[in-house]
């Protein structure tokens, strides 16, 4: 039996509704998830790039938040994609790529966050784990590159 990995705030966003987050950087408490769930966020933003959250708080508050019903997305160090994948292998259905300032680099994030045949992701295979549709999952997963750069003249669609 597979489960339905839903992501609520990409839904929204797809539909062209207002999807609210809400950034956690100190805690590592997983109760964080299910409080912003009540409170009415669709998302939590993990900083394990500027706070003190380590991948394990991340992966256990990621999980939190996927029971809770609401979407983990995980910002990373830059250019990290070990920490990024290893994220998304426990939880987080998104990642923010600091720094990413061009096309090429912007494509380089989603051949390595994303599963063939759209990336070079290697999958995880465990002796008695849930069975994950990969091809589905690479719709729920998102990798989004972040810069404090606004110009946008060097971007393509990298989703293709």
């Amino acid at each position: 039996m597979s489960a339905i990995v839903r992501n609520v705030a990409r839904e929204k966003l797809e539909q062209g509704q207002l999807s609210l987050g809400v950034g956690v950087r100190l805690t590592r408490s997983v109760e964080i998830a299910k409080a912003m769930a009540v409170t009415g966020f669709d998302w939590l933003f993990l900083d394990m790039e500027h706070g003190v959250m380590s991948l394990e708080a991340c992966a256990q508050i990621s999980i939190a938040a996927l029971d809770a019903g609401i979407a983990p997305i995980a910002r990373v160090p830059n250019g990290e994609y070990a920490i990024a994948t290893r994220a998304l292998d426990n939880g987080a259905l998104g990642i923010v790529m600091p720094h990413v300032d061009t096309a090429a680099e912007a494509r380089e994030v989603v051949n390595r966050l994303k599963y063939p045949p759209v990336g070079h992701r290697s999958m995880l295979h465990r002796s008695g784990a849930r069975q994950v549709d990969h091809c589905r999952l690479g719709r729920v997963v998102r990798g989004i590159g972040h810069t404090r750069v606004a110009d946008t003249s060097d971007r393509g669609n990298v989703d293709d």
